[in-house]
């Protein structure tokens, strides 16, 4: 059966409209807290990524007729590292507008389709290099993206935990010489768009990607563009940036202190609020 999702009224440029697919009637009413969810991540992206091309003004969530052959993603090796080992699939994206739910959990797990609609704001479906990129931008991107989907239907407090979770996976003493595993490039490569954002800010970061991505509509992009487009907006030697997160073993010792220092603060102020 197909349904229309009502998004709450739109903060972004353009029109967009959600459609449901699913095997039998859902309650409009309990449609209600996923749909807000979904517009929250829509303008996320948009805010981020840059609002998608003016042709694609429709978003399908379709509900998947057999799990078994659904889900693949959320077993990858970047979103094992970003989501946590046990997180059960429930979405994916099927095509540049379309992605996949589980909907067996009931109408919210439709806002599981957030963050697998990310990989549309980045190519997905139009750029043919899209699964062909080096690291940092090989897939690490488009986990970057689903995480900031997840920070929006989530609450803020994913980011530190998705960063933190992500650290563990980096050795804190990495010895220069020796080749890293491939598990902890992949969590440096996602890691690595987090820095970008603390160094320069989320206007300069949205607007970089967003000249990127526009002007690499079909063509796709690598590290060059990205650098490019940073040093544009940012006016500085961006090169010198990516060489000290990528060239180096694990990462900047001043990022890893400011979250793991933000985790044992926080654990200390709830532990002081549990003493009697």
């Amino acid at each position: 059966m197909l349904q229309g999702i009502t998004l709450p009224e739109p903060s972004w440029a353009g029109p967009e409209t959600v459609n449901l697919w699913t095997r039998s009637p859902q309650d409009p009413e309990t449609l209600r807290q996923p749909s807000e969810a979904l517009a929250r991540a829509i303008q996320a992206y948009n805010s981020t990524f840059g609002v998608r091309p003016k042709d694609s003004h429709q978003l399908w969530i379709v509900e998947c007729p057999d799990l078994v052959g659904c889900f693949t993603s959320t077993a990858s090796n970047f979103s094992r590292l970003t989501s946590g080992e046990n997180e059960k699939p429930s979405a994916e994206m099927a095509s540049q507008d379309t992605a996949m739910v589980d909907l067996t959990g009931g109408a919210p797990e439709i806002a599981a389709a957030a963050p697998s609609l990310a990989s549309s704001w980045l190519g997905y479906g139009q750029n043919p290099g899209f699964f062909e990129q080096t690291p940092p931008l090989y897939y690490a991107l488009p986990a970057f993206a689903a995480s900031r989907g997840r920070e929006a239907v989530e609450g803020s407090q994913v980011r530190p935990q998705i960063i933190r979770r992500l650290l563990r996976a980096i050795p804190a003493n990495s010895a220069a010489r020796q080749p890293e595993a491939d598990d902890v490039v992949r969590a440096k490569s996602i890691l690595f768009f987090y820095g970008l954002q603390d160094r320069y800010g989320q206007q300069v970061f949205s607007a970089a990607l967003t000249h990127m991505l526009e002007a690499r509509t079909g063509r796709g992009f690598d590290l060059d563009d990205l650098i490019a487009a940073f040093e544009q907006e940012a006016h500085q030697n961006v090169a010198q940036f990516v060489r000290l997160w990528m060239k180096h073993p694990g990462v900047p010792q001043d990022f890893r202190v400011r979250y793991e220092n933000s985790a044992a603060s926080l654990t200390s102020d709830t532990a002081k609020e549990s003493i009697p």
